[in-house]
């Protein structure tokens, strides 16, 4: 299982095709845009990003992978994402190298094949958020 550990993030599974992240964007914005703001009880809080809630809520907290033979097993084509939907700072990023300008800051989720390992030293890589 793997987790996006933050309440304004998803994991997806899906293809890394460009118009498709760009599909997601605009999909996204047009269900929960960001302004303005004030259309949102949270933001009564003095935060900006109940959108980025609704984003998450859509897109999924977590995504269930295959282990065969000791690596990370996708159907073809699949890939496993990482959104982030906090405005201005909104990104996805894949597993593999980016195809896109959304993806542009690819990082690593195992989509090599390799099972991230935790560390002791890297709470993040403990929790499996990247590789070691």
């Amino acid at each position: 299982m793997v987790n996006a550990m933050h309440i304004t993030a998803s994991v997806f599974i899906n293809d890394d095709e460009s118009g498709l992240h760009h599909d997601y964007e605009t999909w996204l914005e047009t269900l929960a845009p960001h302004a303005p703001t004030t259309r949102y009880q949270h933001n009564r809080t003095g935060e900006d990003n109940a959108d980025a809630h609704l984003k998450r809520q859509i897109m999924g907290r977590e995504v269930v992978v295959a282990i065969t033979g000791g690596k990370l097993d996708f159907g073809p084509w699949e890939q496993i994402f990482y959104g982030r939907f906090q405005h201005p700072d909104w990104v996805v990023q894949g597993s593999h190298p980016p195809a896109s300008p959304i993806m542009a800051d690819a990082r690593h989720l195992g989509g090599d094949g390799r099972i991230p390992r935790p560390s002791h030293e890297n709470p993040r890589e403990a929790k499996g958020l990247v590789a070691p």
